[in-house]
């Protein structure tokens, strides 16, 4: 271990930063340490009788028949491979993008959901669990995909990219142009319709190329042994989805017509004024008792401004927007090693065998582990939507690949629970879809168009400085906002995140090492060290009780065959490799 080690900030188990919410006042944070103990300890897991019950019971998989179901879902995704059978290790029969729409037949193996996570993305009709693995049809093949990678129609049709193709639809129909994607706010970057919104120091470019990567994901089948060499990927081409329109074309109807709803602008009539600013402003003109166009100007354009920016569903699509800000923010001028550097490959390799038991191995972004070259720095990290980083400072603070694998299940937990954009929402993220949608269309040159006949009911006059007044409003509140989460969020690896949470993603990662056979109990050694190293287990913001819930856990872990690295051959080449 080197002595010389900078500690950077005391986060979630040792210095594991964690993207996750504050509890909210309703919910104390022993409130959720006990609901999670309760949730994690039920008698109702699967036995570990057998070696697959162990790795299920491991992985915190219920123990409910599978069960038919007549669902047809798109995929929120990037990407997600088709298994021949419910298993990440099965043979892949084919993949899915997102937004292509299966029929779900039948669900299988159910994930009791603890009171701090958020997975809402299946929409389980049971608030207590949710799948892990569907089966789905859709294209030439059929097969098993986890759960979670799907959304509902109707949600998805809420989302900004929906929204901006809706405006695009009305603009092209009333002979205006239609939305051509070229320039892809979600896929470029909030920055592509020349925004102000990028964070200092952050590192776009090196963020844009890790996630180009996740567009193809691991191949779980082949890990092989060698822990040393890039992780394989899947290159099956097979498409196992269809349009909506294709398998439910009335459910395609209703999610285009939501869809056009949400995108609409408000009629502007004097007498429709909005609450806050608007309401004020009429009433001063009912006060004057005179008509004033400007004041009316105001009053249409501050409930085109409401509407435009309204509320809409977190969805995988803006989830992937605040995953590459942070991703960029948390690199900065950073050094990544490359995919191919020894020590790299090595710990995606014990990543990709903690994520095949996890309810979430296909993300919004998608799984991938980096490790950022930087040894007097000690720290984790877990992006929303799935890349996980670790630094060098990290890696020479541990002392095994126990140590490692119950550190990288205790990462995967957070973005597996979505704690990331549990803090997103709480900061106000939710507005987020709307104003991408506008964002979309001031990228293709619709904007203004859209805005002129929005407000048609402006006097001439006042009509092109009424637009100009809801564009400026708009986008300024789009980099305003974007902003204000991501920093929320990066806040939240500085300062770490309430008991409760970092509680469930210990269990978690416990649970998830245990099941890909690596010892739990590393996380003792690992905080003892620190105690150690910083006198304070943590910081303010936590508790030494988490040590004491952490001991209890590993006695109620069943055991698992071996995957531990027991002569320590494996660390000691990783050490070589890093220079330790």
């Amino acid at each position: 271990m080197n002595n010389n080690l900078i500690f950077v900030c005391p986060l979630g188990l040792v210095l594991s930063a964690v993207l996750t919410a504050s509890p909210t006042s309703a919910q104390s944070s022993a409130a959720t340490v006990e609901g999670t103990k309760k949730a994690w300890s039920s008698d109702t897991y699967v036995p570990a009788t057998t070696p697959a019950g162990t790795v299920e019971n491991a992985a915190r998989v219920l123990t409910l028949p599978e069960v038919a179901c007549d669902r047809v879902m798109q995929c929120g995704s990037l990407t997600a491979v088709v298994h021949a059978e419910p298993s990440s290790t099965s043979p892949a029969v084919g993949i899915l993008i997102a937004g292509d729409a299966v029929k779900v037949v039948k669900e299988q193996k159910f994930y009791r959901k603890p009171s701090t996570s958020w997975m809402d993305e299946f929409n389980s009709k049971d608030d207590k669990n949710t799948p892990i693995w569907v089966q789905v049809q859709g294209g030439a093949v059929s097969g098993w995909v986890p759960a979670r990678v799907l959304i509902d129609p109707l949600v998805l049709a809420g989302n900004s990219e929906s929204l901006a193709l809706a405006r695009a639809k009305a603009n092209a129909e009333k002979g205006g142009q239609g939305w051509s994607q070229s320039k892809s706010v979600v896929a470029k970057g909030v920055g592509s319709y020349g925004g102000k919104v990028k964070l200092e120091k952050s590192n776009y470019p090196e963020a844009d190329r890790i996630l180009a990567q996740c567009n193809t994901s691991v191949s779980y089948g082949k890990i092989g042994a060698d822990a040393f060499s890039p992780r394989a990927r899947e290159s099956v081409q097979v498409k196992c989805g269809k349009p909506l329109k294709d398998i439910d074309p009335g459910l395609a109807a209703e999610a285009e017509k939501t869809s056009r709803i949400a995108a609409m602008p408000p009629e502007s009539k004097p007498e429709e004024k909005p609450s806050g600013i608007g309401s004020v402003l009429g009433g001063v003109a009912k006060v004057a008792g005179a008509k004033n166009d400007t004041v009316e100007m105001t009053l249409k354009v501050a409930a085109l401004v409401e509407q435009l920016s309204k509320p809409t569903s977190l969805t995988s699509t803006e989830e992937r927007v605040f995953g590459r800000e942070c991703l960029a923010a948390c690199i900065g001028s950073s050094k990544v090693l490359p995919s191919d550097n020894p020590t790299s490959a090595y710990v995606q390799w014990v990543g990709a065998k903690l994520a095949v038991n996890s309810s979430l191995p296909y993300p919004a972004i998608g799984n991938v582990f980096i490790v950022i070259d930087d040894p007097k720095s000690m720290n984790a990290m877990a992006i929303p939507g799935g890349p996980i980083i670790i630094t060098t400072g990290m890696l020479q603070f541990l002392e095994s690949e126990d140590e490692l694998a119950v550190m990288l299940g205790h990462e995967l937990a957070h973005v597996e629970e979505r704690h990331g954009m549990q803090k997103a929402r709480d900061a106000g993220a939710e507005k987020l879809g709307s104003l991408l949608a506008v964002a979309q269309m001031e990228a293709d040159g619709q904007l203004d168009a859209f805005l002129k006949e929005s407000l048609a009911t402006v006097p001439q006059a006042l009509r092109d400085k009424a637009v100009q007044q809801v564009k400026v409003q708009l986008l300024a509140s789009l980099d305003s906002l974007v902003k204000k989460v991501t920093e929320a969020i990066m806040e939240s690896i500085q300062k770490g995140s309430n008991q409760g949470f970092e509680t469930g993603a210990d269990l978690r990662g416990m649970s998830l090492a245990r099941a890909a056979g690596w010892d739990p109990a590393a996380v003792e050694k690992i905080l003892a060290r620190f105690n150690k190293e910083n006198g304070d287990y943590g910081g303010a913001n936590y508790s030494t009780d988490r040590l004491k819930e952490a001991k209890e856990v590993v006695t109620l872990l069943p055991k698992t065959g071996p995957e531990a690295d027991k002569d320590g051959a494996r660390w000691k080449k990783m050490d070589a490799s890093n220079g330790k």
